[in-house]
């Protein structure tokens, strides 16, 4: 297992740093389009700018000005907060233009850069389009439904993995007498790149690390078959919100 999990995160970093382009858009910022797809499947693209302390990420407002475009408002407090505690939860921070932003050193810079990656599609994934053709948040009903079944879990949980790199869980559910600690990831367009990016967290993860990997994954559109092998094969748990009230399920979430 070891060998596998090493080879797997060696394969990544080739993966990410074969896929990433740079170019000097200024004399101090470079900008950097990265292998990530956002929902409209652009790639998604950082901006560096050297200051004398270190250096600056940021997407420059693309993220929160495209879903606010696409007709989501963030204005509740309810919807505010679920923003805050994502970005948080990645040490990252909103600017005055509504830019995602995160200040590195020489010495960090990889794992900020590696937050900012993560949070913007954290954020980027936040809503779906429901069959009322409402938008609502996927990670919101998640959430109603774990009080509704009584599981006991903790929010937004940072893990160092065997790679050295941290990785953010939306819910963490303690040991039990009938499960040992579960960490759960939320997916709510289970792309291939989404999924691929996932077996990372949680193959670098779980070599250091007792537990069992859930992902609850949003099929109101259709999870390609691919998807479901290659998290079987990862010994990962797969839930179909669909599937959501099924008594192995409730109970591997709950029990």
């Amino acid at each position: 297992m070891i060998s596998e999990v090493s080879l797997l995160v060696t394969d990544y970093f080739k993966w990410l740093k074969d896929n990433t382009i740079l170019k000097q858009v200024k004399n101090n910022v470079v900008e950097i389009t990265t292998p990530f797809l956002d929902r409209h499947n652009d790639h998604i693209q950082l901006y560096v700018q050297k200051k004398s302390s270190g250096y600056v990420l940021t997407d420059l407002g693309y993220v929160l000005t495209d879903l606010k475009l696409s007709g989501l408002e963030l204005k509740s407090h309810a919807r505010q907060k679920i923003l805050e505690e994502i970005l948080n939860g990645f040490g990252i921070l909103i600017g005055e233009s509504n830019e995602l932003f995160v200040e590195a050193k020489k010495s960090n810079f990889p794992q900020k850069k590696h937050d900012l990656i993560q949070a913007i599609l954290a954020v980027n994934d936040l809503f779906v389009l429901s069959t009322s053709k409402t938008f609502s948040f996927f990670i919101e009903d998640v959430e109603r439904f774990f009080e509704k079944i009584e599981v006991r879990y903790t929010k937004n949980v940072k893990i160092e993995g065997k790679s050295k790199f941290s990785h953010k869980f939306e819910f963490i559910i303690p040991k039990s007498k009938s499960f040992k600690e579960r960490l759960l990831r939320t997916v709510n367009r289970p792309s291939r790149q989404n999924i691929e990016s996932l077996l990372f967290t949680f193959s670098d993860v779980l070599a250091v690390r007792d537990a069992l990997g859930i992902v609850i994954l949003n099929d109101e559109n259709e999870v390609n078959e691919e998807v479901l092998t290659a998290l079987k094969e990862y010994d990962l748990y797969a839930i179909k919100w669909s599937e959501r009230n099924r008594e192995e399920n409730k109970k591997l979430l709950a029990a």
